[in-house]
């Protein structure tokens, strides 16, 4: 009997144990020992930057800790009345609320946390349990602002005097809503490079610097005057002073002006003539440099008057010379051609080629021109000659075709390669001669693919340069030329961002090595286009 008494005072005992520890398990619990000693850095951290705070009596655990930032004082103008209506004109002063700062990481002695995007500098607390710590002195912010970011840069690879587009976050912008490039720098190895906005995206141009891998950042002066940096990203300068030719070209109708344009970079100095030629233009499209005459043509379409385009000829100086109305509908390209480019040819864009003979001074004739090709149903968009061997794409076909030219007439046509090849929507060509190589442009979905074949049509392609393009409306590479004499290939990548704004550009590649793309400079509505 007895001994049942004491295993059942034991069993009792035991029971009370468990309640009183489960009791003091649910109890708040804290550190009396808490206690900041403080932070860093003290001052020189952002908005969403990472600080250190340091102390005792921390919680290993992340989510145990709780930090706030206090509010500070702000300096408001205008007093509310009790509905939140401004009453009087007048600055007056109020105390932010605290901040909850996101805590990344935890140890007994030191807190890794975020600064919150609306904290205004003051003292840092930290709550454990029942337990509260406040910073010894304030936390002190540089700026308002928060680090810029880096979200692209294109291309990632640029000689000297290129341009290359960098897109970033929390950069400061006008009251327009622009980009104010006067509050911002871009360093190449921390080198000042010259910057103008584009739309969302900043255009920076390559400084004079050693050739090889180097940092590109982006920075925001901040209220004090402090560059507030954004985090590296790699960038390699290539060797050598870029040399780029004159550049002509047309442009697509989104502009309250249409006029033919110029581009040139000389001694690493862009230069963009947006008004070379200036005329009422309706929808200028293919163009064509005769280098010995001096002498520039292109085709403008007329978006009111069916079946008419106007052929125009101006010199290199952007005097309009001669013009020619014809009655022809939806002329995209055009190309000279024979002894002494006695010949264009102009790409009906609908179903044929049509062949003018010129006059001696350049003009065209008023005999209508001959057919050479014809194939209804096919859409040519873009034509490239080489003496009597004529190469070009069918859109509407998805191939990219050839034929000889014998007695005004194109014979022997052939497909050189078509989407049995791969291609999707080939939009240009470019023919490399020395090299009997075929360059094809192709719009694949959002993205925009150039591929490497035989010019006799044998063989694969081989795919030498892909970007992702988008926006509102993408008509990809519009034109391709090749520069022998410098082995670059050039091509002009024509796309629009939400707001129609362009954001494509001239782009060049070396065709004998695997250089990536350097963007050469920014253009506005490009659309076809020649090198002089």
């Amino acid at each position: 009997m007895k001994k049942s008494v004491i295993s059942f005072l034991t069993l009792v005992l035991g029971i009370v144990g468990l309640f009183s520890c489960e009791l003091i398990e649910n109890e708040p619990v804290g550190n009396p020992n808490l206690g900041i000693t403080g932070f860093f850095p003290e001052r020189g951290a952002l908005r969403g930057d990472t600080i250190t705070i340091m102390g005792t009596g921390f919680d290993p655990v992340t989510y145990q800790n709780q930090v706030t930032f206090d509010g500070g004082v702000r300096i408001v103008q205008g007093i509310p009345d009790d509905n939140g209506l401004i009453v009087e004109d007048s600055l007056f002063e109020v105390d932010a609320p605290r901040q909850y700062a996101k805590v990344v990481s935890a140890s007994f002695q030191e807190l890794q946390v975020i600064v919150p995007d609306e904290a205004f500098g003051g003292f840092v607390n930290v709550l454990f349990g029942v337990d509260t710590a406040s910073s010894p002195v304030e936390f002190e912010l540089i700026s308002l602002l928060k680090r810029p970011v880096i979200e692209n840069v294109t291309p990632r690879l640029g000689a000297p005097g290129s341009f290359v587009s960098v897109s970033t976050r929390n950069f400061i912008t006008t009251p327009g809503g622009e980009i104010d490039v006067d509050s911002m720098v871009v360093l190449f190895g921390g080198i000042n490079a010259a910057i103008s906005p584009n739309s969302i995206l900043i255009n920076a141009q390559v400084p004079s610097i050693p050739a090889g891998p180097t940092d590109l950042r982006v920075g925001v002066i901040s209220e004090r005057g402090d560059t507030l940096l954004s985090q590296p990203v790699n960038f390699s300068i290539l060797p050598g002073i870029l040399d780029v030719p004159t550049v002509y070209w047309t442009g697509f109708p989104q502009l309250a002006t249409y006029s033919m344009r110029k581009g040139s970079l000389d001694d690493g100095l862009i230069s963009i003539d947006s008004n070379f030629v200036a005329s009422n233009f309706d929808f200028t499209t293919g163009i064509a440099i005769d280098k010995e005459r001096e002498l520039i043509y292109w085709a403008d379409q007329n978006s009111f008057v069916a079946n008419s385009t106007f052929i125009y000829t101006a010199d290199l100086e952007g005097n309009l010379l001669f013009s020619r109305e014809l009655t022809l509908n939806g002329v995209r390209d055009i190309v000279l051609a024979g002894n002494n480019n006695q010949r264009l040819y102009a790409t009906n864009g609908r179903s044929d080629i049509r062949q003018f003979n010129l006059n001696v001074d350049g003009s065209l004739p008023g005999s209508p021109p001959t057919i050479v090709y014809r194939n209804d149903g096919s859409s040519i968009v873009n034509l490239k000659i080489v003496g009597n061997d004529f190469y070009w794409v069918d859109a509407t076909a998805g191939s990219v075709q050839y034929g000889v030219l014998e007695n005004n007439a194109l014979v022997d046509i052939e497909t050189l390669f078509s989407t049995a090849d791969g291609l999707v929507n080939p939009t240009a060509i470019a023919v490399g001669v020395a090299t009997q190589t075929l360059y094809i442009a192709d719009l694949e979905n959002d993205g925009v693919t150039i591929y490497r074949g035989n010019l006799g049509g044998t063989g694969s392609l081989a795919e030498v340069y892909t970007s992702a393009t988008t926006g509102a409306f993408n008509a990809g590479i519009t034109d391709m030329e090749i520069d022998e004499d410098s082995e670059f290939i050039y091509w002009m990548l024509d796309t629009r961002d939400s707001n129609f704004e362009a954001v494509g550009g001239l782009y060049r590649r070396s065709t004998t090595s695997e250089r990536d793309a350097e963007l050469i400079f920014n253009t506005e509505a490009g659309n076809y286009f020649d090198l002089d």
